[in-house]
């Protein structure tokens, strides 16, 4: 987690407190010891995947009832564009699909002159996204088969993109094109709407 993650998932999260609700951990670097964590770092299945790149944490207000995740994303280049794991993203749209639970991305450009901006993990976001990438790596194979044959039924604008290497991990990804990004919310605005709701 760099220093500008930490300091967007730290505004988020002050947010939410001011509006009453309270924040915990949800991401396996918080919860798991040093050694399952090198453990589970060399695991490449869609499973493995998926925990590893939970969201950042989980808001509940408790008189309310109502709970939601969300995540803070940055991108430390000059590029306009959003660039993000695909495997999350999948399960956060199953799961709030199935069981309700929404899960509101919050990202920031910290070396270029922009707001922030919001998206909720839904069928508006999904037909933003523009490409899949996945990488050649020997130990993504089974990963790669997983988003060619199930990921596109939910991305049906998106391409497929294969490269030899790419920003971050190397995970799947997904990107939204600057364009795509003109009108979206700044992150505050998703929280105000969930909390008026509440």
């Amino acid at each position: 987690m760099t220093p500008d993650h930490e300091r967007l998932l730290e505004d988020m999260s002050q947010y939410l407190h001011s509006a009453g609700y309270r924040t915990m951990s949800a991401t396996y670097a918080d919860v798991c010891d040093a050694e399952s964590k090198r453990l589970l770092s060399k695991m490449y299945s869609v499973p493995a995947t998926y925990v590893r790149t939970r969201s950042d944490r989980i808001a509940f207000n408790p008189q309310t009832e109502t709970i939601f995740e969300f995540d803070a994303k940055t991108n430390l280049t000059k590029h306009e564009d959003v660039f993000i794991e695909l495997i999350p993203v999948v399960a956060h749209y199953v799961i709030s699909n199935l069981f309700g639970l929404k899960t509101i991305y919050g990202f920031r450009w910290p070396n270029i002159d922009r707001e922030d901006i919001g998206f909720e993990i839904n069928d508006t976001f999904a037909e933003m996204v523009t490409a899949i990438f996945i990488f050649d790596r020997d130990c993504q194979v089974e990963v790669n088969q997983w988003v060619e044959h199930g990921a596109t039924s939910i991305f049906k604008n998106a391409k497929i993109v294969k490269c030899n290497r790419g920003r971050g991990s190397g995970d799947p990804a997904i990107k939204m094109e600057p364009e795509a990004l003109q009108g979206l919310p700044h992150w505050k605005h998703l929280f105000n709407a969930i909390t008026e709701c509440d």
